[in-house]
């Protein structure tokens, strides 16, 4: 009697959000703060220099728009999405997503198609595009030293927290720094761990934050 029903796996992540401690726009920092720098446009030059922590503001729009070009339509962003799940842990209020079919359903089943897409689009890799492009243009880097994936690739977090229709998506990457002897030998100077905040629906300023561990 089960054969004319189709079994959807749906899940409702509509729980009490257990709040945690990784919010950007907590950390207290303001316009007159020498390390909150507002990027309307990243070839615009500024002299960053060297810190154990950095924190940058980019304007949403351009953010967007610069990770949009990279997807001719939606069923690129769709497909991208689906590719990197694997390689990522994705998480909705904390809850760890099993399938990408899940958080697909469940945006759209709150949101719709247009703001589900955007929130997809945000949560594959092409989020670290722009952070990249900073880290190799305003961190004055010597010319030995080089950015590295850790032995442990798939350290790409993405936590999206939907509270009162309100959607705010927190990701984190970490990657190395590492420099060549003069035998060729692959030394590891620092560990960067990369942090974004996106309000999606408010459209506001996205935060980035590196930080550097020297080993």
């Amino acid at each position: 009697m089960f054969n004319n029903f189709e079994h959807i796996d749906f899940k409702n992540y509509d729980y009490e959000y257990n709040e945690i401690n990784n919010n950007l726009s907590d950390i207290g920092i303001n316009d007159d703060d020498d390390e909150y720098i507002i990027i309307d446009n990243i070839y615009d030059k500024k002299n960053i220099q060297e810190q154990l922590k950095r924190y940058i503001c980019i304007d949403y729009k351009f953010f967007l728009e610069d990770i949009n070009k990279g997807f001719k339509n939606i069923y690129e962003i769709r497909k991208q999405f689906k590719v990197d799940f694997p390689r990522c842990h994705v998480y909705l209020n904390n809850y760890k997503v099993d399938t990408y079919n899940q958080i697909i359903d469940y945006l759209e089943y709150k949101f719709g198609q247009n703001i589900t897409n955007t929130t997809l689009m945000f949560s594959t890799q092409a989020l670290l595009a722009l952070p990249l492009k900073i880290l190799y243009t305003y961190i004055n880097l010597d010319e030995n030293f080089y950015i590295s994936e850790l032995i442990n690739k798939k350290n790409f977090i993405i936590n999206t927290k939907i509270d009162n229709n309100n959607i705010i998506l927190n990701a984190s990457k970490s990657l190395r720094i590492i420099k060549l002897s003069e035998n060729n030998d692959i030394i590891t100077k620092y560990i960067v761990d990369i942090n974004l905040e996106v309000n999606i629906m408010m459209e506001s300023n996205i935060l980035i934050s590196f930080t550097f561990i020297e080993l």
